[in-house]
């Protein structure tokens, strides 16, 4: 599986996302956790190695050539009321 370029839009730090497969080429700050997916948006989620914030990612972004763009978990929700409601439902599940 080839890796993929990925953008923290808070830091702006540039890696790749993490792969099963990973040969060793790219050091470990620059590589980008997976910490799961939300179920009930869909949304990838990402942990930047720099700013340790959770990002998330449109699962179809994945799919295209272009480098992916994270979007901070907690500004992504700021301007979407649904988003809130989804977030405090993922917290009163854990």
């Amino acid at each position: 599986m080839p890796t993929r370029d990925i953008c923290c839009m808070r830091c702006r730090l540039k890696g790749e996302i993490e792969v099963f497969d990973l040969n060793g080429a790219t050091p470990l700050s620059k590589i980008f956790k997976h910490l799961g997916n939300n179920p009930f948006s869909g949304h990838m989620h990402y942990q930047c190695p720099a700013c340790g914030i959770v990002l998330l990612v449109n699962p179809l972004d994945v799919l295209g050539d272009v480098a992916i763009k994270g979007v901070p978990a907690a500004s992504f929700s700021k301007n979407k009321p649904l988003m809130q409601w989804i977030s405090l439902a993922e917290r009163m599940m854990h």
